[in-house]
């Protein structure tokens, strides 16, 4: 079943309330007027317009009175529409209809004027997520009548909207629509809304200009307006049906980032934003071109693709971004990017990627990284993703990132990932929050199962000459790791040898630490020192140590000297 969302299932609602509505006025006219003038007449009326609205609509609805003269002006007052759950959706304290009866004739049906005052709208949503208001009327005949309402007022409205997470409230509802609805088609219809945001104190403001065809619908203009959020759309075409889209318009978007969270305190946007969007079509694809301002930041943006076909390709470009706000605060900064992209997802589901194509060249200054470069690849295929990263900055840091990951239903697989990484200096890295200097450099690789139970290999060194930390001074630090089963039960072995080591009183010319499973599921560890002749200190060890709950040592052979005392064995 295909869903009408939004304002088109506004249009259809209003098309079927107000033919529904105004046919039972057709009775009052054909065989009431002359018995409108009397209590007696009036209440007969009452009662039979009230018996054809429930039989109607599926909650039944009340009506308090009818009176006026059906030739010029006729007035409802009470009258109340309950929905699904019996309990009323719409109610209207006085309804004015001004009816001409000459178009009656060829069920041409032009209604002067409608005027609904002291309106209560409740849109409260069903289990199945829809509103109760889209399911009001019993399933009948489609009408045939030409409808025209040149001027439909509602005044002193209130709206009580069901979001689905909470209730919110639109006061002091005016709204003025002009409509033109075939029974054939195409619907046209000019919209002018104003309202009060009551929970927000924001004052609500629609106007548009809107056909709506069997192949498209058309916004000829639209603004839209939400306290300081803003919205207008000029000629947009979008189509209908399951043939090929394109879609063409102009869209502009002012949301200043202040007043995007006071009304929806969950959307955080990094900086206000001006937007403005053009699309035209191009044979089954649409070209849009986006440019405006993320802050300070100038972006812009081509994209050529079809929705339909879910393909697509195109760049986007900014600079100047404030990373600081970007990340919420967790990187400081300034940067931009270049991001170009190809994508193809028609054959996706959920056994196989989309094939894509992506490059995206970052350059920015953080405290870490000044003047930091990066280039990312990215491409997919039906059951492939492989990525490269190439990173470095004006400190020092280069790095390396390369993977190669397989998908064949839920099981992730990582056939290989290499990890390169070098920095002359630590603390410059770190902006000194870690203040290490000296060389470091990492190689590592991995492979092995990402989900649904990850289970990887990994193995590689980390190097590291002159490391000088306070008064503690290395000459060497090697390290080496070479392990499976990781994370759940991590098995292999692990060696760090350390050359010349100096603080203060203490001098080892090397420090030899290494660690490995046995077949027996304990772990073997050893360590070994080899002092400068004069020096006070020394410790070798072997120890096996039982995993689990309590975990267990064991010393094996040791040989341990403190600062003054001699030889413990």
């Amino acid at each position: 079943m295909r869903h009408v969302h939004g304002w088109r299932r506004a249009l259809r609602w209003g098309q079927a309330f107000f033919a529904i509505v105004l046919s039972l006025l057709l009775v009052v006219i054909a065989a009431a007027s002359f018995i409108l003038k009397t209590s007696w007449g009036r209440n007969l009326v009452r009662k039979q317009v009230e018996a054809r609205l429930n039989d109607t609509f599926i909650g039944g609805a009340t009506l308090g009175g009818v009176h006026g003269n059906p030739l010029s002006e006729l007035v409802l007052d009470d009258l109340v529409i309950n929905g699904p759950d019996m309990k009323p959706a719409i109610t209207i304290k006085t309804l004015k209809v001004k009816l001409p009866l000459m178009p009656l004739t060829s069920h041409q049906l032009r209604v002067d004027e409608v005027i609904a005052e002291d309106v209560d709208i409740l849109m409260k949503k069903q289990q199945t997520g829809d509103y109760e208001l889209a399911h009001l009327t019993k399933p009948g005949p489609k009408s045939t009548w030409n409808i025209a309402l040149p001027d439909v007022q509602v005044h002193r409205g209130h709206l009580k909207l069901d979001t689905g997470s909470e209730w919110i409230d639109v006061d002091n509802l005016e709204l003025y629509v002009d409509s033109k609805m075939p029974f054939a088609g195409p619907i046209d219809a000019s919209i002018s809304l104003a309202g009060n945001y009551r929970q927000k104190q924001a004052p609500i403001a629609v106007g548009a200009v809107v056909h709506v065809g069997d192949t498209a619908t058309d916004v000829r203009s639209a603004l839209i307006s939400v306290g300081k959020v803003a919205v207008a759309v000029a000629g947009a075409h979008i189509p209908k049906g399951d043939a090929a889209k394109a879609y063409s318009g102009t869209v502009v978007v002012a949301a200043p980032a202040a007043e995007v969270e006071r009304l929806v305190p969950q959307v955080k946007l990094p900086a206000d934003i001006a937007l403005a969007i053009q699309a035209q079509a191009s044979g089954t694809f649409t070209d849009v071109a986006l440019g405006g301002m993320v802050g300070k930041a100038p972006v812009r943006a081509f994209v050529h693709g079809d929705i339909g076909a879910k393909a697509g390709r195109g760049f986007v470009l900014t600079n100047g971004l404030n990373l600081t706000a970007l990340t919420n605060g967790k990187i400081e900064g300034n940067g931009g990017a270049l991001v170009a992209f190809e994508v193809d997802a028609s054959k996706q589901d959920a056994q196989h990627l989309p094939i894509a194509n992506a490059m995206v060249t970052t350059w920015g200054d953080v405290p870490q990284a000044p003047n930091v470069k990066a280039v990312v690849a990215l491409s997919t295929t039906a059951d492939h993703i492989r990525t490269a990263l190439g990173a470095t900055s004006s400190n020092g840091l280069h790095a390396t990132v390369g993977a190669s990951v397989m998908k064949k239903g839920d099981a992730m697989t990582l056939e290989r990932g290499v990890v390169i990484a070098a920095t002359r200096d630590p603390s410059a890295l770190t902006n000194g929050k870690a203040p290490v200097h000296g060389s470091l450099d990492a190689n590592i690789s991995a492979s092995g199962a990402l989900s649904p139970h990850p289970d990887l290999a990994v193995a590689g060194h980390i190097n590291s000459d002159r490391i000088r930390y306070n008064d503690l001074i290395i000459d060497h630090v090697r390290a080496t790791i070479d392990a499976k089963q990781v994370p759940a039960k991590p098995v292999g072995s692990a060696r760090v040898e350390i050359d010349r080591l100096n603080k203060q009183d203490i001098q080892l010319d090397k420090i030899i630490l290494a660690a490995g499973n046995r077949p027996d599921g304990k772990l073997q560890v050893s360590l070994r020192t080899d002092p400068k002749a004069n020096a006070r200190y020394r410790a070798d060890l072997d120890a096996l140590v039982t995993p689990g709950n309590t975990i267990g040592i064991d010393l094996q052979r040791h040989i341990i000297r403190p600062g003054r005392g001699g030889l413990w064995q």
